[in-house]
């Protein structure tokens, strides 16, 4: 055999041994992305902590914290976008949240889904602990029923200064009446009623909730600059230690950032859309 003919047997066999590898590569990277397309992080909120007494572990601790999913759009300028947050208070003393800031506008408190009703931290779908990613220190209560002076028994205890009291007699003479566009009215007043006066009280060694199913909920008002999935907004935040001392987390120079929530699970994502050729 001519060594020219053998160059030319020994060419196509090269050839075949690179492609299978390289197919085989292609299925299995296909296989991965399509498997970890469904792995969504444990705790996807922003966390951070501020020493808030003589001991280390006394602290004062905003976990969990996202701006609320609102589909693939998100949210646009001028919008209300609705936070979740979760606030422990790991001191000897009660705490009160007095004061909430934003750098994409103001942040104003309200009336959550259950007003008045306990705030209970360790019923969250959301487990309690820090995000992985940040590495932030794992610390802080994990907050129980039993606990002595754990949850607060009555959630937040501020409420929105601008909210109307409710009337019950009104009420049921209007749903008496037969009149559900009247009804209907004033229940869609009350859920938009929202107060920039921020008083919520976390007893020592609890926690609370501030989601829109809990009984009060944070959101950032009239948006300056739109939030959609993949961004963060930044946050920050007071807290006044009722034995005396003033405590943040976060500042207008370094606020802490807080993602837009992401669907909770791989079937309520939208489908992706695929440009066409020279889009």
């Amino acid at each position: 055999m001519t060594r020219s003919h053998r160059r030319r047997l020994v060419a196509p066999a090269v050839a075949a041994a690179l492609a299978l590898p390289t197919g085989l590569l292609a299925a299995c990277s296909a296989g991965q992305l399509a498997e970890t397309s469904k792995i969504t992080a444990a705790v996807p909120g922003a966390y951070s902590t501020v020493q808030a007494g003589d001991r280390p572990d006394e602290t004062i601790q905003v976990a969990n914290a996202t701006v609320d999913y609102n589909g693939p759009k998100g949210y646009a300028i001028g919008d209300d976008a609705p936070l979740s947050i979760w606030i422990f208070d790991n001191t000897h003393e009660d705490i009160t949240l007095t004061g909430v800031n934003s750098d994409r506008g103001q942040v104003v408190i309200a009336d959550g889904a259950t007003p008045g009703a306990p705030s209970v931290c360790q019923s969250s779908a959301r487990p309690i602990q820090p995000n992985p990613s940040t590495g932030a220190p794992n610390q802080g209560v994990a907050p129980s029923l039993g606990a002595s002076g754990g949850i607060s028994p009555q959630g937040p205890t501020g409420t929105p200064s601008n909210a109307s009291s409710a009337k019950p007699t009104s009420s049921a003479q209007e749903a008496a009446s037969g009149s559900p566009s009247a009804s209907e009215s004033a229940s869609a007043a009350a859920a938009t009623e929202t107060s920039t006066e921020i008083s919520v009280t976390i007893k020592s060694g609890g926690c609370v909730a501030l989601t829109k199913g809990s009984s009060q909920f944070l959101q950032i008002s009239d948006l300056t600059k739109k939030a959609v999935p993949g961004m963060t907004v930044g946050l920050w935040f007071t807290f006044q230690k009722n034995g005396g001392g003033q405590f943040t987390i976060g500042s207008a120079q370094q606020p802490l950032t807080v993602p837009v929530d992401v669907p909770s699970s791989a079937g309520a994502r939208p489908p992706a859309t695929v440009p066409t050729p020279g889009e």
